[in-house]
């Protein structure tokens, strides 16, 4: 089942190009918005509160950016209505191989999986 659309918050514009291609290509979703930093995710988050049917079923989240990194941005989201929060399932990925990261991701309920980049197919296969 297609996903309405996904929400890719990274920095790096190749990690995102990337994994725009391979979300695209396996038919994951038809729609992906992608931001460059925690603080646009959030601003897109509670600019599209309603109608609900807007909000992405999937997050994409890359945890090293500037200013703001992947767990600030969970430290926000989970101040976010909890009708938003149902409705989307939140990735970690990353390219860090350092396994505190995973571990610390590991004590947010709202995330799903922590995933390594890129993004290939057999992960997605995976989730």
């Amino acid at each position: 089942m297609k996903a309405r659309s996904v929400l890719l918050i990274d920095d790096n514009d190749i990690d995102k190009y990337i994994t725009r291609a391979v979300l695209l290509k396996n038919h994951v979703t038809d729609t992906v918005v992608s931001v460059s930093s925690a603080e646009e995710g959030l601003a897109y988050l509670s600019n599209i509160l309603l109608p609900l049917e807007k909000i992405p079923e999937y997050i994409f989240l890359d945890i090293c950016m500037p200013d703001m990194d992947g767990f600030g941005f969970l430290d926000q989201y989970v101040k976010l209505p909890e009708t938003v929060q149902a409705l989307c399932s939140i990735f970690m990925l990353t390219s860090s191989i350092d396994n505190r990261d995973e571990a610390r991701a590991q004590k947010y309920p709202c995330v799903n999986r922590f995933l390594r980049k890129p993004l290939d197919i057999n992960i997605l296969n995976t989730i």
